[in-house]
């Protein structure tokens, strides 16, 4: 093989190495976070009773890397609650419940920090958006519903969610989140209206004459078709199972094809060993 053949084979199996490692690049990643894009958290299934409050607060900020940070009311839980595994953690649902439970028992009432907004719902109303939001992960909050009559009751399970919102098998970010309430049905039992006490009114006693008897008519005898029955069929409410929450996490596992890098680097080698043949012809040939 000459070396004008070697020098080109050469600068071929390169190209082909810078290519497949470039084309390899980085995997998994979220887009790039753009704060320019409106925001909203839109919370349904709510119940449809009395008048009820939601309330909004924020725990942390977004970073445009996708990583929550505390914001400055909250920044002394640094250490006490680990954030990042609500990021990296995919299957971490039961820890974003956990986390919400310990802000709103534990440390909201400490800090005594401010909702970032309040906004009703119930008498007809079973869905609310909050506009306007910047990115973040929040905190939302409501209050219990119970209707006596109906022997029926709703404790409102705290709720984290991050806005913007990542899917699981997705790396696009959406910035228009919808959310599901959590809501656990508490068994209740109807209070029975107690009946007022009625007192009989006793009669006058009458004193009839005697009446002689008019004899009647012989009439035919009258068939009377038998009354039926009519049971109704019991009605049976439905259970309501909560759609669980899926947290925003970047994807860390590896899709892409693997095969890429492996050829650049044969042909990274293939290209050494072809300049060392190289470099001995000539030193043999001098």
């Amino acid at each position: 093989m000459s070396d004008k053949i070697l020098r080109k084979l050469t600068v071929v199996l390169l190209s082909i190495a810078l290519l497949s490692i470039g084309a390899a690049g980085p995997v998994g990643a979220l887009e790039t976070l753009d704060r320019s894009q409106g925001m909203s958290l839109t919370i349904n299934d709510l119940p449809d009773g009395g008048l009820q409050q939601l309330w909004l607060y924020k725990i942390a900020d977004m970073t445009d890397d996708i990583r929550f940070v505390f914001t400055k009311e909250y920044a002394v839980l640094e250490g006490k609650i680990d954030l990042d595994i609500l990021v990296t953690d995919r299957q971490a649902t039961s820890k974003w419940a956990e986390t919400a439970e310990e802000l709103l028992e534990t440390y909201i009432p400490q800090l005594k920090t401010e909702p970032l907004a309040v906004q009703n719902y119930g008498d007809g109303t079973t869905m609310i958006t909050f506009y306007d939001l910047e990115p973040g992960l929040y905190l939302v909050r409501g209050n219990a519903y119970e209707n006596a009559y109906a022997g029926m009751a709703f404790d409102f399970a705290p709720m984290l969610v991050s806005v913007p919102y990542a899917a699981d098998d997705s790396d696009e970010l959406t910035y228009n989140v919808w959310s599901s309430a959590k809501l656990v049905e508490i068994p209740t039992t109807p209070t029975p209206t107690p009946q007022p006490t009625l007192t009989p009114t006793p009669y006058p006693t009458i004193t009839y004459e005697p009446v002689s008897p008019t004899p009647y008519l012989t009439r035919p005898p009258i068939t009377i078709t038998p009354f039926i029955r009519y049971t109704p069929t019991p009605y049976h409410y439905p259970t309501y199972t909560p759609t669980p929450y899926r947290p925003p996490v970047p994807q860390t596992g590896e899709t892409q094809n693997i095969w890429l890098p492996v050829i650049g680097i044969a042909a990274a080698l293939a290209a050494i060993i072809a300049v060392v043949v190289v470099v001995k012809r000539r030193k043999g040939n001098e």
